[in-house]
């Protein structure tokens, strides 16, 4: 499973940084990073940098973690010329921005030959709401949604290397569901909220993830 091609995706957090990390699975492997910063207050507004790392060999590990807790490195490209492993997420993340309790989120990055073109996200029980993040790599990606047996546009343009939040929401007696489809291959990751914002505020069955 492990390529030389990813984009990342993840979630802001609260007074701690959001990262990456990128492990190389063989010796003498270069690596290319393309790094966008979202700043939750200024969404359309990314920065960017870029820089190489290597030659790494067959297990050395290279961390980079963001300055500012607020932001969000979605979208972030890393190439090599050898496969690598790639582990993506940030501590004390909090879901919505704001709520009272934090949680650790990581994950292991999906190389971008492995992305698809459908997924389905269910809702977790009680939860009012959980979000689903959608990050794509190509340009003018269409991506449409079906939620409750009707069929719409979700957004109709979604360029190279952005990430559009779509909300999945609950109900007391059971979760729902909802069917993305796109015309280019993008990855789809669900986070669930905070348990403070459960529908029984006496269950608490679970903090951010």
């Amino acid at each position: 499973l492990f390529r030389s091609e990813y984009i990342i995706q993840t979630y802001g957090t609260d007074g701690v940084s959001t990262e990456f990390a990128i492990v190389a699975i063989e010796p003498t492997s270069e690596i290319k990073v393309n790094v966008k910063k979202t700043h939750k207050d200024n969404p359309f507004e990314p920065t960017y940098d870029s820089f190489s790392i290597g030659p790494m060999n067959a297990g050395d590990t290279y961390l980079y973690r963001s300055n500012d807790a607020s932001v969000s490195l979605s979208g972030t490209q890393i190439c090599s010329t050898k496969p690598i492993a790639v582990f993506q997420g940030g501590q004390h993340a909090d879901i919505p921005f704001g709520t009272p309790n934090k949680n650790h989120i990581y994950s292991m990055t999906s190389p971008l030959s492995l992305w698809g073109k459908k997924y389905i996200a269910t809702s977790s029980f009680y939860q009012r709401y959980d979000y689903v993040r959608i990050t794509n790599a190509n340009y003018s990606t269409t991506i449409e949604v079906t939620d409750n047996g009707i069929t719409s546009t979700l957004i109709n343009s979604l360029s190279a290397y952005d990430t559009y939040q779509d909300t999945l929401y609950s109900d007391d007696s059971s979760p729902l569901a909802k069917y993305y489809k796109s015309n280019n291959p993008v990855e789809c990751f669900m986070y669930l909220t905070d348990y403070n914002l459960n529908i029984h505020s006496r269950l608490e069955i679970g903090r951010a993830s």
